[in-house]
């Protein structure tokens, strides 16, 4: 079973908040996937098939290597392609860049679990998302994941320009929107600061997805009774009830 961290009482729902990149949708993928097709397009044209794509490869893991070490995604991708050993590298790199990004959301798929944790929960709670992605972007990924299953085109909230996830009033103003009084609206994601900080803080309930490499560090002490935290999206469902009903008893870890 999924291991789950215990923060307090499974508390009462009614408004479930996704964000989307990291949480529902596997974004950092997407973008290599989309990396490699813009790098493909620019190496295409040299003829040789099967060199192109070994070097697309060998480009791709400089990426990976210079993004694991703390590096920007803008310098990766000039580390990728220096290994393509083109002239003008620097406008290369723009070039390919933008074409990643343009490509993207269309590489998008859900990350393991997401779906089906989507469609449990869809006939017991209102869902919604909330994303700093841009707009266009989050209704491109709404419509290419046909999340209209289980989310309204108006459920979806992209932060608006000079407003973004942690700020309180993001959350305040998202709770208004929908209706819901902040304490029966658990917002759900992958970064602790953006997701969980300024939901709590905001009066919501959230929960952590918490990756592998995320820091060891507790939050109980700061966020008490209000987080609770799962390895897995697919947890969810055990962690919270629908408003009006009466809590079951904790699910057991094991």
């Amino acid at each position: 079973m999924v291991p789950v961290r215990k923060e307090g009482a499974r508390r009462a729902a009614a408004v479930v908040c996704f964000d989307l990149s990291g949480t529902l949708v596997a974004w950092n993928a997407a973008y290599e996937a989309a990396l490699r097709e813009a790098m493909g397009e620019w190496v295409g044209r040299w003829g040789d098939e099967g060199a192109a794509k070994a070097l697309i490869e060998e480009a791709l893991l400089h990426y990976k290597k210079s993004r694991s070490r703390g590096k920007s995604k803008s310098a990766g991708i000039r580390d990728a392609v220096a290994v393509l050993q083109t002239e003008s590298s620097e406008r290369t790199a723009r070039h390919i860049a933008k074409e990643a990004r343009r490509l993207q959301p269309r590489k998008a798929a859900f990350v393991p679990g997401a779906e089906e944790t989507l469609r449990q929960l869809s006939g017991r709670y209102r869902l919604a998302i909330l994303t700093n992605l841009d707009a266009a972007t989050a209704k491109e990924l709404w419509l290419r994941l046909k999340l209209h299953r289980f989310v309204l085109e108006t459920d979806v909230f992209a932060a608006p320009a000079g407003m973004k996830k942690p700020e309180q009033r993001l959350f305040r103003a998202v709770a208004a929107s929908l209706g819901t009084p902040p304490r029966h609206c658990v917002m759900v994601g992958d970064s602790y600061r953006r997701d969980v900080v300024g939901a709590v803080r905001s009066g919501w309930q959230a929960v952590w997805i918490r990756s592998s490499n995320a820091s060891p560090a507790s939050p109980r002490s700061a966020l008490g009774r209000q987080l609770r935290i799962a390895t897995s999206i697919t947890a969810l469902p055990r962690l919270i009830r629908p408003a009006g009903r009466t809590a079951p008893s904790d699910p057991k870890d094991a």
